[in-house]
């Protein structure tokens, strides 16, 4: 409250900045991380009182409005960097901020490729499940810049907690609402079963398992309490059962690659290699045997037909075209499309009509091929650069990551496996937006890292 005062008394605008105390950024951008990161809680609680619920308005506002707050968190950011470093010149100030800059370029070019193939509803607002036009791709890169600014390893904390909270509680609640035959939420259309929950279509809450898992492997390895340990260790028991009782095979991928990066993390940041790290695999292995002597998995099934598939692309055969539920014919369509505009795209949803007469779907349930086919080759270069830099930043700070950040780094990870086969979602996006910014490392300088956005090591 005194420091509340403060900032109201100063006389001139740079006193007032420089009375903000250093952790307001970070405190006041966790709180934006949470609002954003509520869309699993949000389609819970109207999921009692709306059967439309599944397309996600509700949801979409939370979104938009975690956005919007870090435009006027950064601008004030942005404000308090150049009081405390003037002087300094465009070198310096764009080796700190080299992340924000390539957001805001991916922001920018996407703006300009829906432009150029003109704005309607469609492509600013988005439609049907999907929601996504052009504000949510901007809004995911402004989360982005959000999650650069929780700086405080407890900030960081609470919001990958609040992740792994609602994943427990939502799987808890639709298993009794499957086990015990209850129906207590009113989805008219996708969600209300065990595969779905409260997501609109189930391979998007295989992905949002897939984070959680991962997130809750490396609090695991984080924790030093024997109680937590042990609620953590059961908690990725359960999880690694829901994602298999999902039957969402590129998640099921996905998680076994996002373990293998747990240990390569956790070993490269210790600097020799971490038996506890397997730990969380072993658990998932576990799970999964017992699963499959129960004949309650899928998954040989589901390897024996991509072996098929695998075969039938290598040797160009007629049936290549269905391989991996259609997405080979959906990747082919959508090339095509790239190939013919390949430096502004067709807009955001702008081969729906292309692929679905193709391959039987409006997009392309890959999420690299559909971004280039939306915005151009460009925007997916930006795409590119932004996530090499942030896990080349990790590696090169392999020795000072934070458990925080390693975990983002890991959850990320996994989430960029799931999306090779899958579409961008309002309900699981912004959380890979937000954990590929809380993986960022921030070096101290001269002990003030509240005075840079990004926390880049000085280049005086």
């Amino acid at each position: 409250m005194e420091t509340f005062k403060k900032v109201i008394k100063s006389k001139t605008v740079s006193e007032a900045i420089n009375n903000i105390p250093p952790n307001f950024y970070s405190l006041a951008a966790m709180i934006i991380g949470l609002i954003s990161c509520s869309v699993p809680a949000l389609l819970f609680i109207t999921g009692w009182f709306d059967e439309n619920a599944y397309i996600g308005i509700f949801a979409c506002k939370l979104i938009y409005i975690g956005a919007l707050l870090t435009i006027l968190l950064g601008a004030l950011h942005f404000a308090d960097y150049f009081v405390k470093h003037k002087g300094e010149g465009a070198k310096a100030f764009f080796s700190r901020h080299y992340l924000v800059l390539i957001a805001f370029a991916m922001a920018v070019w996407s703006v300009i490729a829906t432009g150029v193939n003109g704005f309607s509803e469609s492509t600013v607002m988005g439609k049907d499940i999907q929601q996504e036009g052009i504000i949510m791709y901007v809004s995911y890169a402004l989360l982005f810049c959000c999650a650069l600014m929780i700086k405080e390893s407890k900030h960081r904390k609470y919001v990958l907690s609040w992740i792994v909270i609602q994943s427990v509680v939502v799987m808890i609640f639709f298993f009794i609402q499957e086990k015990f035959g209850v129906s207590m939420l009113n989805f008219a259309q996708c969600g209300n079963n065990w595969r779905s929950a409260v997501f609109p279509q189930f391979n998007h809450y295989g992905y949002f398992l897939v984070i959680t898992t991962l997130i809750l492997s490396g609090m695991f390895l984080a924790e030093k309490r024997f109680a937590l340990k042990l609620a953590e260790a059961s908690g990725v028991a359960l999880l690694s059962w829901a994602l298999i009782w999902n039957t969402t095979f590129g998640s099921f991928l996905a998680l076994i690659m996002g373990f293998v990066m747990l240990v390569l993390v956790f070993s490269l940041c210790k600097g020799r290699f971490d038996t506890a790290s397997l730990i969380p695999l072993a658990i998932f292995a576990v799970v999964l045997i017992a699963m499959a002597l129960l004949g309650q998995t899928e998954v040989l099934g589901d390897l024996s037909q991509l072996g098929k598939d695998v075969g039938n692309i290598a040797a160009g055969s007629e049936d290549a075209i269905n391989a991996g539920t259609n997405r080979w014919g959906l990747w082919v369509s959508t090339v095509e499309c790239i190939a013919e505009k390949p430096i502004f795209g067709w807009g955001p949803n702008g081969t729906a009509d292309i692929i679905f007469e193709a391959a039987g779907s409006t997009r392309a349930h890959n999420e690299f091929l559909q971004f280039a086919s939306f915005f151009g080759v460009p925007w997916l270069v930006f795409y590119l650069v932004l996530i090499f830099a942030v896990f080349l930043r990790g590696l090169k700070y392999r020795k000072e990551l934070s458990a925080e950040e390693k975990t983002a780094l890991v959850a990320a990870f996994g989430y960029l496996v799931s999306s090779f086969t899958g579409v961008s979602l309002y309900s699981t996006a912004p959380f890979f937006y937000i954990l590929l910014g809380l993986g960022v490392h921030h070096v101290c300088e001269n002990n003030r890292s509240d005075a840079l956005l990004t926390g880049s090591e000085s280049r005086d």
